[in-house]
């Protein structure tokens, strides 16, 4: 044997191909992101797992493709039914969806780049309503035949923001009657490089390649059927207003019952709802809670986290993120490229830093 030739016929790999963006441009318009996931385990992992799956149509499959993921309390408030049909009504077609459960760490690694703006008692309120409860992960097919945007970007734009002031008739939260920052009942990929990274944050190997896989598979409507899943997921869930008024009047009617401390309590919490704390001041969960099990007043776990959502310090200044934006802007004006339908590419040929 000619001590040059290989002892086994392998395709060969060149180690660059697991950094950098060169092979998955198309799927992010945002410099930062492109740096930061180029370098990181969650997405390099999962987009080995894509480009195993669907190969060179890893890029345009993923353009075409939308993550949707129903929180907790899309089951107690009885929205998930509705979330759906809003996005089959705008051309979405489900094609596949799975359980999991957010577990302390998934759920800060999933918002590596965005919770650090979020104060810790609104972290600690996030932590509470994820872990909960299952949520239901949905993937998309983008039914237009023409589209515009990356899939990902058309539904977090029809989603509407996180702020409900800023809620428009036409997007999702505000059809959804979403209230407040913490009920929210949804979250959706912002592109689809958030799509590989997240499957890589929440689930192994062998369960991404079998998302992959049903990705590449075809576009069969699975509307019916996961329907049919959402309204007996239904039955797991006992079903919460979410409502301020709702828990402000369970409270009342618990402090009726109790000592003067919780009649005081009561009243104060109601004047808050009415004229809102002394500017710049805001209730610490901790003492929330202190003064709730001092005054004896156990409110149901929901109950307890409607009324903290609307006294506490949420967030600071957009500047404390990390990564700030979600790519809409960066797409709408060329920063990101579309692939034709089917286009047989990786993008390389759009490759820079």
């Amino acid at each position: 044997m000619n001590a040059q030739e290989p002892l086994l016929h392998l395709p060969a790999a060149s180690p660059t191909e697991e950094i950098g963006v060169a092979n998955w441009r198309g799927l992010s318009a945002m410099p930062k992101k492109r740096e930061l996931y180029s370098k990181e385990t969650y997405f390099r992992e999962s987009w080995r797992d894509a480009r195993q799956c669907l190969g060179a149509l890893a890029v345009p499959q993923l353009q075409r493709t939308a993550l949707l993921v129903l929180k907790p309390d899309a089951f107690f408030g009885r929205r998930a039914e509705a979330a759906i049909d809003f996005f089959r009504e705008r051309r979405f077609v489900p094609i596949a969806w799975t359980e999991f459960r957010y577990t302390r760490c998934t759920m800060r690694e999933d918002w590596r780049y965005q919770l650090n703006q979020l104060s810790t008692d609104r972290l600690e309120l996030n932590e509470r309503l994820l872990t909960c409860a299952d949520s239901t992960l949905v993937l998309f097919h983008d039914g237009d035949r023409e589209p515009a945007l990356p899939a990902a970007v058309r539904m977090q734009a029809l989603k509407g923001n996180s702020l409900p002031e800023l809620h428009q008739p036409h997007q999702l939260r505000s059809v959804l009657h979403s209230t407040n920052r913490l009920f929210k009942f949804v979250h959706t990929a912002d592109e689809p490089a958030d799509i590989v990274r997240e499957l890589g944050v929440l689930f192994d190997s062998a369960l991404r390649l079998e998302l992959y896989r049903m990705m590449g598979a075809g576009q069969s409507d699975g509307s019916e059927a996961l329907q049919s899943h959402l309204h007996a997921k239904y039955a797991q869930f006992p079903e919460h207003a979410l409502g301020l008024q709702q828990s402000l009047a369970l409270l009342k009617q618990a402090s009726a019952a109790g000592g003067p401390r919780a009649r005081r309590l009561a009243v104060a919490l109601e004047r808050y709802a009415t004229d809102g704390l002394p500017p710049g001041r805001f209730l610490c969960l901790d003492a929330f809670e202190a003064e709730l099990d001092a005054a004896g007043l156990a409110l149901p776990f929901l109950d307890t986290l409607v009324l903290a959502t609307h006294f506490i310090h949420h967030s600071y200044p957009l500047e404390f993120a990390v990564m700030r934006g979600d790519g809409h802007d960066g797409w709408l004006s060329g920063e990101g490229r579309m692939a034709a339908p089917g286009e047989p590419c990786l993008l390389e040929q759009e490759s820079r830093p």
